[in-house]
């Protein structure tokens, strides 16, 4: 049903054409309403014949021949049967409206057939085609990359989704690391870090879900985290964090900054005479966390999933990138601060 009701608006458009080329070219003072009305409707007999058997013809070598296996064959039998059912439609149809609308007999309307009429009926016909054609693969080619782009966008959800999981049991291992050497420390210390512990892991388990997050919320993440690790390291460890960011709309993905913090307690020597200085400051639209660079000799094996995870979660939702600056003595990485809503559907920057 749809095929045909295509086929019928296809006429109905190319005799409208028609019928708007011939009032341009004529004489307006010969021009009557039943000539008009004659001339449309013999124009859609006509285009309706030679969209039918051509749209219904195509289908078919489409089905048996796709133009992506089988091109040459397809453009061949493809032109090849579209020509002949062409001039036969165009015959039949010439045959009703001079037999049976003008009243002539069929020896008459053999003796006036031209070539020429058959010619005309193929050159409109191939520009018709022509155009159905551009038309339904600039479609496919539009369809195709919507496709595409649900393919992308699934697929950077997954390994976004991945990525994000990765955060619970990571904070999870490293938490029970340093609660098993406070037990052996300081068993009344190791009681008070399990209870501020406990409230954040409740966190990291409320935002590990979320794409993005607001800085003054990381802020004040990174603070709670900040009290734990003071019950660890006490004086040996020194933080400068902002109270706030100076644009409240800006954003960061979840728990980078725990894990930025974790990252430079885990690297550097922590100790009374050589305490960890770790600063968190804004310029210029990023968000920078830096520490003096006092490296350990022997470090043990990492799960590579602190610094990576924050990289790969940044470079599936945007094309700013995190940054790691190392000097001699100081380690600083930039975490870009977005401010514009992220979908994976989205292939642009904000």
């Amino acid at each position: 049903m749809g095929s045909f009701l295509k086929v019928v608006r296809t006429a109905i458009i190319i005799a409208l054409v028609m019928e708007l080329v011939r009032l341009l070219l004529t004489d307006w003072e010969s021009i009557t309403l039943y000539r008009e009305l004659e001339f449309t409707g013999i124009a859609f007999l006509y285009s309706f014949a030679l969209s039918m058997v051509n749209m219904y013809f195509s289908d078919y070598i489409s089905k048996k021949y796709s133009w992506e296996n089988d091109t040459k064959k397809r453009l061949w039998y493809g032109a090849s049967g579209s020509i002949i059912l062409t001039v036969l439609a165009f015959g039949l149809v010439r045959a009703f409206t001079e037999v049976y609308i003008f009243g002539h007999s069929f020896k008459e309307y053999i003796a006036g057939e031209r070539v020429e009429y058959y010619f005309y009926a193929l050159v409109v016909t191939l520009v018709v085609s022509l155009f159905l054609h551009a038309f339904y693969f600039y479609k496919a080619l539009q369809d195709t990359k919507v496709k595409e782009q649900k393919i992308i966008a699934g697929s950077a959800s997954a390994k976004f989704d991945a990525l994000k999981n990765q955060l619970d049991p990571h904070f999870l291992f490293n938490s029970l690391n340093v609660l098993t050497s406070l037990i052996e420390e300081d068993p009344m210390q190791a009681q008070k870090f399990t209870t501020s512990l406990s409230k954040v892991y409740r966190y990291v388990l409320e935002q590990k879900s979320k794409n993005l997050i607001s800085v003054d919320e990381e802020l004040k993440f990174a603070r709670t985290y900040v009290r734990l690790l003071k019950m660890r390291f006490e004086d040996s460890i020194v933080f400068e964090i902002p109270d706030e960011a100076t644009n409240p709309e800006a954003k960061i993905v979840p728990l980078s900054l725990q894990l930025l913090l974790e990252n430079a307690v885990k690297h550097n020597v922590v100790t009374s005479a050589k305490p960890l200085h770790i600063k968190i400051y804004e310029e210029d639209g990023y968000l920078y966390v830096t520490n003096n660079l006092q490296e350990k000799q022997v470090v043990k094996k990492s799960s590579g999933v602190g610094l990576q995870n924050i990289r790969q979660r940044y470079a599936i939702l945007t094309k700013k990138e995190m940054q790691i600056f190392k000097s001699g003595t100081e380690f600083k990485v930039r975490l870009p601060m977005l401010t514009n809503t992220i979908s994976f559907k989205e292939t642009q920057d904000e």
